[in-house]
């Protein structure tokens, strides 16, 4: 049953949506029913799909105005791109590269060619339902992989294990962000059993040679890659897909000046969603372009009305590391229990220079710094520095009353900055709210325990009162 969203432009902006999203999952099924559904039976996780609107109602609880319309609107676009990514991957599998997420799809694009991330599932399925990739954990454990390894590589080396991912005619990965995910990558492509492409960031990335070295090992992977699909790049529309990159950038940099400014329009996942599924995963597509227009125009008009962004906004917060994925909506809650509106993350706090596109080399050089940069690569990589400057240049940008920190127990490279970040926030005076998670096994720390890691922060430090403190205990630990 729907929720009444307590206003009737609301309920309707919330029902056409719910609409949508439905309409959009029969649809990928309806481009090859037979093929579709037997897919079901070798990837079963596709039915977790159907729970989607489930997904979009615990983050639009209580939300009202611009602040709902936004969240449903990019959950839609979400889904279309996610269901496309995964049909396409299934019913033209000599057509699709298996790719690392933290590979930007530029050049898949410009060469027509269908690509999936093995990560895709990762993120969105745990989003859904909080349980159902215990099973490719576990799997994977039992097969004698440590059970403190990150669980983003671990779910999707579990679902190759499994023989749950979709074929694809190769694969292209990175040593990015960690060693567990590079090696997750070399057992992902032995059970496909196709030829990959593993490119290599240099360890001083930022430096010219690394960046030309870069470039080269780029070419290296295009040549690769039309090797072994057919498919030729096509240099005018890679030219096109990064145009279109530097007008979103131009879009992403009005948006954080206004995220800057003493009234944010738009707080939390409205922030962080569309950068994670457009800005990194399919940067310059035209759905992207489109995206970030329409939320523009849409931001633009409630920064003019002076909407508020939430209901009782009494903190400004940045959130460092990235978000639960085990428990998505954690924005809506630190919004209506705390008041707390997140104006910055980690991983919507990312690279900022544009791509040059004057000649095919410094089109390349350009677009693989940006590569090198990605958001828990460039932190994890080089000198210390790169982690702290980042983590003091986004609090003073954006000037955060606090800074979150989603200490996520699995990341060896995050847990090891832990001493230097709490010197460096105490040295400078700035409240740190930790709380300690696994990325996207909720038995590690249930959703409670992180609830109450911050609410004991709230009301030890900051000396606050809840909103509603009937938020403060949920029982949702078997719930989606």
């Amino acid at each position: 049953m729907r929720t009444y969203k307590g206003n009737v432009k609301d309920q309707l902006v919330d029902f056409a949506y719910w609409s949508k999203n439905w309409g959009t999952v029969m649809g990928m099924v309806a481009q090859n029913p037979v093929k579709i559904v037997k897919s079901m039976f070798s990837y079963p996780w596709i039915y977790d799909l159907l729970k989607i609107n489930e997904l979009v109602k615990r983050h639009s609880e209580g939300r009202t105005g611009t602040s709902l319309l936004l969240n449903v609107y990019t959950f839609s676009e979400v889904v279309s791109t996610a269901t496309r990514l995964i049909s396409g991957a299934l019913l033209h599998p000599e057509d699709t590269v298996n790719c690392n997420i933290l590979i930007p799809s530029q050049i898949y694009q410009a060469m027509d060619l269908n690509f999936l991330a093995s990560e895709v599932p990762d993120a969105v399925l745990p989003m859904i339902d909080q349980h159902c990739c215990e099973k490719y954990m576990d799997f994977v454990e039992n097969m004698g992989l440590p059970g403190d390894t990150c669980s983003y590589p671990r779910i999707a080396e579990g679902m190759a294990l499994a023989n749950h991912l979709p074929k694809c005619k190769c694969l292209v990965s990175v040593n990015l962000a960690c060693d567990g995910a590079t090696a997750a990558y070399n057992a992902i492509e032995q059970k496909l059993g196709v030829n990959s492409y593993c490119l290599c960031v240099p360890y001083d990335f930022k430096s010219e040679e690394a960046m030309d070295a870069f470039a080269e090992d780029i070419r290296g992977m295009i040549s690769f890659l039309e090797k072994e699909t057919g498919h030729k790049l096509d240099w005018d529309k890679l030219r096109e897909v990064c145009t279109r990159c530097n007008e979103i950038q131009a879009m992403e940099m009005d948006r954080w000046d206004m995220l800057r400014s003493d009234r944010p329009t738009i707080v939390g996942d409205n922030i962080w969603l569309p950068h994670f599924a457009f800005y990194n995963l399919e940067p310059g597509s035209k759905k992207a372009k489109r995206l970030f227009e329409k939320t523009a125009r849409i931001t633009e008009k409630a920064h003019i009305r002076r909407e508020e962004p939430m209901k009782n906004m009494r903190y400004r917060a940045v959130l460092w590391n990235p978000p639960t994925f085990a428990y998505s909506h954690f924005w809506n809650w630190l919004e209506r229990c705390w008041g707390i509106g997140v104006v910055m993350d980690l991983e919507t706090f990312g690279y900022t220079e544009y791509i040059d596109t004057s000649s095919d080399d410094a089109m390349l050089k350009t677009m693989g710094r940006s590569w090198m940069c990605q958001t828990m690569a460039r932190q994890m990589r080089g000198n210390a520095a790169n982690y702290v400057d980042d983590f003091l240049s986004m609090t003073e940008m954006f000037s955060a009353d606090f800074v979150i920190i989603a200490n996520h127990i699995g990341c060896r490279n995050s847990m090891g900055m832990s001493g230097i970040t709490h010197e460096t926030a105490r040295e400078r005076d700035i409240p740190l709210c930790i709380f300690n998670y696994e990325l996207m096994d909720s038995r590690v720390c249930s959703r409670q325990g992180i609830r109450n890691q911050i609410s004991e922060f709230m009301m030890n430090v900051m000396h606050a009162d809840p909103l509603d403190a009937s938020l403060l205990k949920i029982e949702d630990s078997e719930s989606w």
